[in-house]
C-alpha cells in the first residue's frame, strides 16, 4: 500500500490562527510581501472525509500552499461536506473559497466542459488518468468552463478508476445491468453512460443506501477497489477489467475570492496545484494493488472475456457518437486518445478470490547493478502457456502477448529475452537488469535509465538443479510487478541450452 498522507501542521495553524479570515471578506491588500500581519486563512471544502483519496488530495494541496507561502497563507478545510453537489454549492455561494470536486458533478450545475474525462472505456489505467490530468492543453479549456458559475478552475488530479460491483452475480455483459438500479454519483454525464448499458442509475447515501443494498433494490454500485469494501460493507464482486472511467477531481476557487487576493497569493495557489500533484497521486492506491487488498478483505475480483467487454463498449457507442458530435468535446476526446496511446501500460487488475491473493507489490529499493559474472550466467529456455498465465491472474487480453517460447541469456548483469509465439507480438526482444546476491535475485526494468524503486519487478530465490535447470521461488513483487511475472518466472524450470 502507498503511504498515507497525514494531516499537516497547516490544519492546526488554520484553526488556531490569531485572525481567521474568510477569503470572501478579508482585506488582503495590505500585505503583499509577507510582513508581520497574521496569516490569511482561506476556507476550503471536500465532499469526502480526510482519510479518503479526495480528502488526502485536498490536504496535499493545502500543505503545498502552506510551504510556498511560508505559513502566510493557509487553508481551513471542512471535510465530508456532503455529496459533490453540496461542495459546489458551498463554493458558488461564497461560503468556501477553495474546494475539490469530482469533474462529473459539475453537470449538476450545468457545466459540461468535463464530459470527455468520463467518456466510457477511454481512460483505462492509473497512468493514463495521471497523464491526462497533468496535460494542461487538455485541461485548461475544461477548467475555463466553471467560470460560467462564478468559479475559477485551478487544476485536475486523477483519483480512482471506476468499476461495477455487485453483491450477487458479477457484471460482465449489458444483460447484467439491464433494468437494474445502479448507484452512482449524481451526474447527468455518467448517468447517460449507464442508461446506454440498460441500467437505471441513481444516487442514495447513508441509511437509505444500506437498506436498498441489503434488500437487493440496488443491485450494482459504481465504485473503485480502494473504496468498494467500506462503501458496500458486505461481500461483493468487482469486475476488474471493466473500467468505466476514472474519477477526476477538480480544484476550484470562488472567482470573487480569488480576485480579492494579491497577485503573489494567487501565484502561490496556482503553483501549489503542481507542487502537490505528486503527493496527490500518491494518495491513490494503484488499481491493481487496491484490487488485491479488496480480495484480502473478503471481496472477489473477476475478469470479463474480450467478447463481453466488447459488448459493453458496443452498448455505449451511441453515447460516444453524441459526444463526438459536440465540437468542443470532440476536440478533447481526440487529445485524450493521443495522450492515452502515448502512455505506457501499467499492471492490470488480476482476478482473485476472497481471502486468496498474491503477495502485494511493495517498494523495493534497487540493488546496485554489476557487470560481474554470476553463477546463473548462461542461456535458458522456458515455455509459457495460456493456462499458466490464467493461473497467475493475468488478464485474458494479455495472454497473446506473453505466451510462447522464451529464450533467456544471462550475462553482464542483464537478462536478454527472445520470445517466439504462434501470433505476432509487439516486443519479441527485450532485456532486464539482473542482480544476484547470494541465493537471491532482483529483476528490474529501468529502460535506458538508472534503476529506481518503480522499476523493480521482483526479488526471488534461485535454485540450481542437478541437470543445470533453474527455478525461482519466494517471489516478492516490486512496484513494477505484474501477474505475468508469476507465470514467466515462477512456474516452470528454465532449461539450460548449450
Amino acid at each position: 500500500m502507498r503511504s498515507r498522507i497525514l494531516p499537516t501542521a497547516l490544519a492546526a495553524a488554520a484553526i488556531t490562527a490569531a485572525v481567521a479570515l474568510s477569503a470572501c471578506t478579508a482585506d488582503t491588500t495590505t500585505d503583499k510581501t509577507g510582513g508581520d500581519s497574521p496569516p490569511l486563512v482561506l476556507t476550503a471544502v471536500s465532499p469526502e472525509n480526510a482519510e479518503r483519496p479526495t480528502g488526502k488530495q485536498l490536504a496535499a494541496f493545502a500543505a503545498a500552499i502552506d510551504r510556498l507561502s511560508a505559513g502566510r497563507l493557509t487553508l481551513k478545510v471542512t471535510y465530508d461536506i456532503g455529496p459533490d453537489s453540496a461542495a459546489i454549492d458551498e463554493l458558488r455561494t461564497k461560503r468556501a473559497a477553495l474546494g475539490i470536486v469530482a469533474s462529473r458533478a459539475f453537470s449538476t450545475a450545468d457545466v459540461d466542459s468535463f464530459k470527455a474525462l468520463t467518456a466510457p472505456f477511454l481512460i483505462q489505467s492509473d497512468a493514463a488518468a495521471a497523464a491526462v490530468a497533468a496535460d494542461r492543453a487538455i485541461t485548461e479549456p475544461m477548467l475555463a468552463g466553471v467560470s460560467a458559475v462564478g468559479l475559477t478552475g485551478l487544476g485536475i488530479y486523477p483519483e480512482t478508476l471506476r468499476h461495477p460491483f455487485a453483491t450477487g452475480a458479477p457484471v460482465l455483459t449489458p444483460a447484467d445491468l439491464r433494468g437494474k438500479k445502479l448507484r452512482s454519483l449524481e451526474s447527468e454525464e455518467t448517468y447517460a453512460v449507464f442508461r446506454a448499458m440498460g441500467a437505471e442509475p441513481m444516487f442514495a447515501d447513508g441509511a437509505d443506501f444500506r437498506t436498498a443494498l441489503r434488500s437487493g433494490d440496488i443491485a450494482v454500485v459504481e465504485s473503485s477497489f480502494a473504496l468498494a469494501g467500506p462503501v458496500l460493507a458486505t461481500p461483493a464482486v468487482g469486475t476488474g477489467n471493466v473500467t468505466f472511467f476514472p474519477r477526476m477531481n477538480v480544484l476550484v476557487a470562488n472567482a470573487e475570492a480569488m480576485s480579492g487576493l494579491t497577485d503573489q497569493q494567487r501565484d502561490i495557489i496556482r503553483k501549489a496545484v503542481e507542487e502537490a500533484r505528486g503527493p496527490a497521486q500518491q494518495a491513490v492506491t494503484p488499481d491493481a494493488e487496491a484490487a488485491q487488498v479488496f480480495c484480502a478483505d473478503g471481496g472477489r475480483v473477476v475478469l470479463a472475456s474480450p467478447e463481453q467487454v466488447a459488448a459493453l463498449q458496443q452498448a455505449v457507442s451511441p453515447y460516444l457518437d453524441q459526444l463526438s458530435a459536440e465540437p468542443v468535446t470532440a476536440e478533447a476526446l481526440q487529445a485524450i486518445k493521443k495522450t492515452v496511446a502515448a502512455t505506457p501500460a501499467t499492471a492490470p487488475v488480476a482476478a482473485c478470490e476472497a481471502g486468496k491473493v498474491a503477495s502485494l507489490p511493495q517498494r523495493l529499493e534497487p540493488w546496485p547493478a554489476s557487470t560481474a559474472a554470476t553463477p546463473l550466467d548462461g542461456k535458458y529456455r522456458v515455455e509459457v502457456t495460456d493456462e499458466m498465465l490464467a493461473a497467475a491472474g493475468a488478464a485474458r487480453s494479455n495472454w497473446a502477448e506473453n505466451h510462447g517460447t522464451y529464450t533467456w541469456t544471462i550475462s553482464g548483469g542483464q537478462m536478454a529475452i527472445e520470445q517466439v509465439a504462434p501470433n505476432p507480438i509487439k516486443n519479441a526482444s527485450r532485456s532486464f537488469a539482473f542482480v544476484v546476491r547470494g541465493n537471491k535475485v532482483m529483476v528490474m526494468d529501468p529502460g535506458n535509465g538508472t534503476p529506481q524503486a518503480r522499476d523493480v519487478l521482483f526479488i526471488g530465490t534461485w535454485h540450481r538443479a542437478a541437470d543445470g535447470s533453474l527455478t525461482f521461488t519466494d517471489r516478492i513483487p516490486g512496484l513494477n510487478a505484474e501477474p505475468v511475472d508469476q507465470a514467466v518466472w515462477f512456474t516452470s524450470p528454465f532449461t539450460p541450452l548449450k
